[in-house]
């Protein structure tokens, strides 16, 4: 066996790249010694690491697929991952999809639509693969992953129309990289950008630019790379709209000093991209579910959050979107709490039908996720379960490191024996069975 071939932890691998080219402009960023410490370039099959996850492009449906993203499929197992997509909903422009890594080394693989780079809408492609690195990002730190590996998922199929321009590609990938690590750099430890080119200078240099190591380093570049003056950005003003601009702006598109007494000009709301929109929505469907909410409190004044799983059909609702809405309303019960912002969580799987049961090992990892993410202010989750369920959770809740936070009980009644004096509401105590 080579040792290419060899199984790596991204633990075991070390700083590789030398930094690009060098003169005297001033740096587009400041100097982070921390940031540069997580971030790493690798040469090598990426099959073989072990890591949390692996962000892998692929393209729309009806289009052929690149052969990374085909190797890295059939090695998990083509028929799981597919399966799991087709259930969560495939990946839109700008959005991420996390499926279980399978066979491979990896817990995670996550999966974005490679973006492409018509000329008719080429600030649309830039804004696409910006969106495609902070949403595989945030997809990241929602499954607790603190080693992530990047491929190329901007490279087109060979032959493909309007493929994505490295260089661009490669300045816009560690832009977006490093706004996420100015703010969120506490939630990783290594990032690596898997990239099999004998001289890949595209990366060197953005990654040199936008992760400079002193003060005296920066990056040579073309203006087109980081702008295109090919085609003018959105927020300028040509020559022919200056002339129907409004009255607080020159006809050379300069702003036009305000006079006494003239109010400011009004701001225009952002845009709401796709992604957002979509969660937007997805959210306020699961809300008028009324699925998961708080169902009261104990004695000591400390919120119950139920999850009534029988409300939920897991063929129509995205799974990880009412994840993401129970998050939010454990946010809300740490704040109601009384007692050191700690909480109760019960899970009701009673009553379920086959189209309201997820899958256990996902249910099992959200649970973990939850206990991880929230800490000593979960104070107990409780499962309210079948049989079968339970001898099937067992087995997995086993190798949990949070299993001495979960308790299995068989009925409402035994529910209610363990909030002596507590104030539960009668209606959801109907729902549960009580």
């Amino acid at each position: 066996m080579s040792e290419r071939s060899l199984i790596v932890s991204v633990n075991e691998v070390g700083f590789c790249w030398d930094g690009g080219a060098r003169n005297d402009r001033a740096l587009p960023n400041a100097v982070r010694p921390e940031l540069n410490e997580k971030v790493f370039v690798w040469s090598g099959d990426v099959r073989r690491l072990r890591c949390d996850a692996v962000v892998v492009g692929r393209s729309s449906k009806g289009h052929y697929q690149t052969e990374t993203y085909e190797r890295i499929l059939t090695a998990a197992g083509v028929d799981n991952v597919e399966q799991e997509l087709s259930q969560q909903g495939y990946p839109r422009s700008g959005e991420a999809r996390a499926t279980f890594g399978y066979h491979l080394h990896t817990r995670y693989l996550i999966h974005v639509l490679r973006p492409r780079f018509p000329k008719k809408y080429v600030h649309a492609a830039r804004m696409a693969l910006g969106r495609c690195v902070s949403s595989a990002l945030d997809s990241a730190v929602d499954q607790n992953c603190r080693t992530v590996v990047f491929t190329e998922f901007w490279e087109s199929p060979q032959g493909e129309a309007h493929p994505f321009p490295r260089n661009i590609a490669a300045n816009l990938f560690c832009k977006s990289l490093r706004s996420f690590l100015d703010a969120h750099a506490h939630y990783v430890e290594k990032i690596l950008i898997v990239s099999n080119r004998k001289d890949d200078t595209d990366m060197l240099d953005a990654l040199a630019k936008y992760f400079p190591r002193n003060e005296a380093e920066a990056v040579g570049f073309d203006l087109e790379d980081e702008e295109d003056d090919d085609f003018p950005a959105d927020h300028e003003l040509t020559k022919e709209e200056s002339y129907r601009a409004p009255e607080y702006v020159n006809r050379d598109g300069t702003p036009r000093r305000p006079k006494n007494n003239e109010p400011p000009p009004e701001q225009v709301p952002e845009e709401e991209s796709i992604p957002q929109r979509y969660s937007r929505e997805t959210l306020t469907e699961i809300e008028a579910l009324d699925a998961i909410k708080i169902a009261g409190e104990d004695s000591q004044g400390r919120p119950i959050l139920t999850w009534m799983q029988q409300k939920i059909n897991v063929k129509e609702v995205d799974m990880d979107q009412v994840f993401r809405f129970l998050l939010q309303t454990a946010e809300d019960a740490s704040r109601e709490s009384r007692s050191g912002q700690e909480f109760f969580v019960v899970y009701n799987h009673q009553g379920c039908k086959p189209a309201n049961v997820p899958p256990i090992p996902w249910l099992w990892d959200k649970i973990r996720q939850l206990v991880v993410r929230f800490e000593t202010r979960v104070k107990k989750v409780f499962i309210i379960g079948d049989f079968l369920v339970r001898i099937v959770s067992v087995g997995i809740l086993w190798n949990l490191d949070v299993r001495d936070r979960v308790c299995f009980i068989d009925s409402t009644e035994q529910l209610l024996l363990q909030f002596p004096g507590g104030r539960l509401k009668r209606s959801i105590l109907s729902e549960l069975g009580a």
